[in-house]
């Protein structure tokens, strides 16, 4: 019985909810509320049409011209939180325990990558506890300094499972520590304080080497906002599993940085793989670009390449020198008039080979917010790293995806005047959780290549509450069969999601999407189809919605909402339960 209500619901495309969605329905309920809530769930009218093209939210329907990867509609959800003792969004302990186990609080970022048959990540602008081991333990106590804020985390874990269960390495008195840039005279060759980390690493001839990102011109421990970011990257070298760090060049300098956050990764044909953006003033405002040197060659500041152009075929140019590099695409945003301009907003990135599905995948923050595209983590792919890539899609929304009121915050303010979570604090109650930092946990990744289905991991950092998150999405190969689309889909004219939490009690949110302007209607009615409420009832732009409903005067039973909308209408059933 229950595999047939998960079936139906992962079937139902906006209304599938995902194993965390029972966690938390278990968590709450009896299993009989539960699987009653799930049979509800797949009692939906059809798909709504397309505004154009042949494109439906169900994956396993969707048609297009070869090459199109799509993301599954609903299928992003959080696993857990990586850093702190306590899961802010259910009041539960992390697998970690970081704080108990290490005296690490909270921390930034996150990539991660393999060596030597470990997992490491790197983090950033680390939080330490006061004491650890009966130790003074702040950035001011000894071992630490007050230049090296940041950490280096490991697993030997080759799935995902519940969450990750990370161990550290370790300063003297056995918390974690800040990892150290080493001269050849083995003094502090670069300052690591606020914004300055390692941003990405690779395992090159068996040598684990680490981008650091330095030389923040806001050089403060607490920084005023706004915040200042990297304008040199530093190539190092670690070859005692990252217990410590040798400068060996330059990477990235200004004037003129293209490689400050960056995403390294091997191809098939001899090269390591360079996509980076901009920092200093252009941090997160940039387009990405890309390099490349051969495999092997990592410890030698020579032989690298720079993407410069196309020829007429479309096989890629390269030029040694920086300056050479020009931008892999541009994002934009509809300007006067409605004509597209560039907008470029790029900043943390990750980037994998996914062999399930063929294509090179890159994930990005970008904060460009339109109606087919909302702000957040964006995917592009492509069949060679250099591109051609594809049109955007958005996987992750914290908007659409329940990001907002689950495990980032909402910002307190005139438009949200009610708090819809416990996750920040005080001093930051009118401070928005962000997204950024979607960085690939290559070694998790799962799929059929037969079948072109893949579920990727990655993390994603949250900035309010200040803590990183793993997150799980899935991707189709949509084959060729005669009927194309454009690529990626165009958006549907309209969209009613499952209401979240469900069943809920007392109040639930109700989450739907228009894309032109139009009168919207949203409505409850009760099981015998009486009217019950009156949600929405006027002219909206297009965009995306949540609504909240109150069910406090309402009996406990199963109610119904209708969208309704120009031509689309469509009814979800939801359960309050007291």
């Amino acid at each position: 019985m229950l595999s047939q209500v998960w079936k139906c619901g992962a079937k139902s495309g906006p209304t599938s909810s995902s194993a965390a969605a029972l966690r938390r329905l278990f968590r709450h309920y009896s299993p009989a509320a539960c699987l009653l809530s799930f049979m509800l769930s797949c009692m939906v009218l059809p798909q709504c049409a397309l505004a154009a093209g042949k494109w439906n939210s169900s994956p396993q329907a969707a048609t297009s011209s070869p090459n199109t990867i799509l993301y599954v509609p609903g299928s992003v959800q959080k696993i857990c939180q990586v850093t702190g003792d306590t899961d802010l969004e259910f009041d539960q302990p992390t697998m970690s325990l970081t704080q108990t186990r290490f005296g690490l609080v909270r921390a930034d970022h996150g990539y991660s990558f393999e060596h030597n048959g470990k997992l490491f990540f790197l983090f950033g602008d680390t939080h330490p506890t006061p004491t650890f081991n009966h130790f003074a333990n702040s950035q001011t106590d000894s071992p630490r300094t007050m230049d090296d804020n940041d950490a280096v985390g490991y697993v030997s874990d080759t799935a995902a499972g519940p969450c990750l269960k990370l161990d550290f390495i370790l300063n003297s008195i056995g918390a974690y520590k800040n990892p150290v840039v080493l001269s050849a005279q083995g003094k502090p060759a670069i300052k690591l304080r606020t914004n300055e980390s390692p941003i990405s690493g690779i395992s090159d001839g068996g040598r684990m080497f680490v981008i650091f990102g330095t030389d923040n011109p806001i050089d403060t421990v607490s920084p005023p906002a706004p915040l200042g970011y990297p304008a040199r990257t530093v190539m190092t070298v670690s070859d005692d599993d990252a217990v410590t760090f040798h400068f060996l060049y330059n990477f990235s300098k200004e004037p003129g940085a293209r490689f400050i956050n960056t995403a390294i990764a091997k191809g098939e044909d001899g090269y390591m793989y360079f996509w980076g953006t901009q920092g200093d003033s252009l941090y997160r405002r940039s387009a990405p670009f890309l390099a490349r040197k051969p495999v092997g060659s990592m410890a030698d500041s020579t032989g690298f390449q720079y993407l410069h152009t196309f020829n007429q075929d479309g096989t890629p140019v390269w030029l040694a020198g920086e300056s050479n590099a020009t931008p892999l695409f541009h994002d934009s945003l509809p300007g006067p008039g409605g004509k597209m301009q560039v907008a470029d907003g790029m900043g943390e990135l990750g980037v994998q080979w996914n062999p399930f599905v063929h294509r090179w995948v890159m994930l990005y923050n970008c904060l460009n917010n339109t109606a087919a595209n909302p702000r957040g983590i964006y995917m592009r792919f492509a069949q060679q790293p250099w591109g051609p890539w594809s049109a955007p899609q958005t996987i992750f929304s914290p908007t659409r995806d329940h990001g907002y009121c689950y495990f980032m915050h909402r910002a307190v303010d005139s438009l949200s005047p009610t708090p819809c979570d416990n996750l920040s604090g005080p001093d930051r109650i009118t401070e928005a959780g962000g997204d950024y930092g979607p960085y690939f946990i290559s070694r998790f990744t799962t799929g059929d290549s037969v079948k072109g289905t893949t579920t990727f991991y990655f993390t994603l950092d949250t900035w309010n509450p200040y803590t990183q998150v793993i997150m799980k999405a899935a991707l189709q190969s949509v084959p060729a069969t005669g009927v194309s689309v454009p690529d990626p889909p165009v958006p549907l004219t309209c969209e009613l999601r499952q209401n979240y939490p469900n069943p809920f009690n007392p109040a639930t949110e109700i989450h739907y999407e228009v894309t032109g302007t139009d009168v919207v209607n949203l409505t409850v009615y009760d099981l015998l189809g009486r009217e019950v409420a009156v949600l929405v009832n006027e002219k909206k732009p297009g965009g995306s919605y949540t609504v909240r409903f109150d069910g406090s005067g309402f009996a406990s039973g199963v109610y119904f909402y209708r969208l309704a909308s120009g031509n689309f209408v469509r009814t979800l059933p939801m359960l309050l339960l007291k």
